[in-house]
């Protein structure tokens, strides 16, 4: 017989981050259409259309792994905390690389996410349930491609920032100087409180 508790619980597990993905996701809409076509990209750049089948896949498996883990070690476990924490993370970065057009702060987010995934969240999972840890492998490797996608990104489009010192570090080229003493306004499509 099967335990419709448990159905909805994994339902509800994969829908969630499914779901937040989809909410971060708005932010791309209209500059998949306007700004990002304007950017400079490296040849390897996939299709716009097969992130958002990468990354359902992706928070598909992230909620059967999470499940997997609750089922063990309950819904407020430190890797579940931890797993919430990078799903923040994740959820930050669309609004700020789409949204305020802030490719150094994205940057910053996802590497940040990367490492929590890859140094905390797998192990922690992996330690309560192998084939929970297994199930997020695919979310690290892409994380990785997306990590180099947003650095690559960055140097090609270096005025595309928020901090102008990011520029320089990564290119070893001064930041554009705007029109307000030498600091380069907000990009038009967000504002800080806006996000």
């Amino acid at each position: 017989m099967v335990d419709i508790q448990s159905v909805l619980t994994l339902a509800l597990s994969i829908a969630f981050p499914v779901l937040l993905g989809f909410a971060g996701a708005r932010f791309t809409v209209g500059s998949v259409r306007d700004w990002y076509p304007s950017l400079r990209k490296p040849s390897w750049v996939p299709p716009n259309a097969a992130f958002p089948i990468a990354w359902t896949f992706l928070y598909a498996s992230m909620g059967l792994a999470s499940y997997r883990v609750a089922a063990v070690a309950g819904w407020l476990s430190r890797p579940l905390i931890a797993y919430y924490v990078q799903l923040a993370f994740n959820v930050a970065w669309s609004p700020l690389f789409f949204g305020a057009g802030w490719m150094d702060v994205a940057l910053v987010v996802i590497v940040t996410m990367l490492v929590l995934v890859a140094a905390v969240v797998v192990p922690a999972f992996s330690a309560v349930d192998a084939t929970a840890g297994a199930l997020l492998v695919p979310y690290v490797a892409f994380m990785t491609f997306a990590s180099t996608l947003n650095t690559r990104m960055l140097m090609l489009n270096p005025t595309e920032v928020c901090w102008p010192g990011m520029t320089r570090l990564l290119t070893g080229r001064k930041g554009v100087k705007g029109a307000k003493g030498g600091k380069r306004s907000l990009p038009p499509r967000l504002s800080p409180q806006e996000l």
